[in-house]
């Protein structure tokens, strides 16, 4: 059973909060187990780990902290936010600088009557069953390093990932496609499920 930790030690976006993430806390409970943490210490036991719009800086020990779960094998997912709203896309960059993953402060528009509502159907990675995700609110990212692209709009890459060890960092430029009102569009909620290893 997949072990999913949460963190909300740094201002993150809860999955605790029905409005906006009741349909994926559902999705987690029904396949595998949470774990929400206020302490990033309490993730050890996690298998695939979240941080959801973090807006708080991540102190050197406590990145030292995730690297280490990274090479001991788990998955870290860093999801921001188009225009770096609250600084979360500096956190994370921050954050995944020595994985090579850079988010920029910018927005993502495709075409269309909804520009913001980014339909992507380049996907490298997680896409078993996926064949579109609608990336609301996105921004791009820049990569350097071992990172490559693991989602891309045009000439803008909108997700990406990079080996650490025996474990992997996973980047999107939105948090905003697993919430309750996107999960349920294109592929979205299998995208997610993927991601979690659920």
């Amino acid at each position: 059973m997949t072990v999913v930790g949460w963190d909300v030690s740094h201002g993150e976006f809860t999955v605790e909060d029905p409005y906006y993430y009741g349909k994926l806390r559902r999705l987690i409970e029904e396949r595998g187990r949470l774990i929400v943490a206020y302490r990033l210490e309490e993730l050890k036991e996690a298998d695939v780990i979240v941080l959801n719009y973090p807006e708080k800086h991540f102190s050197d020990q406590e990145a030292e902290f995730i690297y280490r779960l990274a090479s001991a094998g788990k998955r870290i997912l860093a999801l921001g936010y188009c225009n770096d709203e609250d600084g979360a896309n500096g956190v994370i960059s921050k954050l995944l600088r020595k994985a090579g993953i850079a988010l920029n402060p910018d927005l993502v528009e495709g075409e269309g009557e909804e520009p913001y509502m980014l339909e992507v159907t380049d996907i490298y990675a997680f896409n078993e069953g996926v064949s579109k995700v609608v990336l609301p609110c996105t921004a791009s990212m820049r990569l350097y390093g071992v990172a490559r692209p693991m989602a891309r709009y045009r000439h803008s890459i909108v997700g990406a990932m990079s080996n650490f060890f025996s474990g992997t960092f996973v980047a999107l430029g939105t948090c905003a496609f697993w919430d309750n009102f996107s999960i349920g569009l294109a592929d979205n909620e299998r995208f997610a499920l993927n991601l979690l290893s659920l």
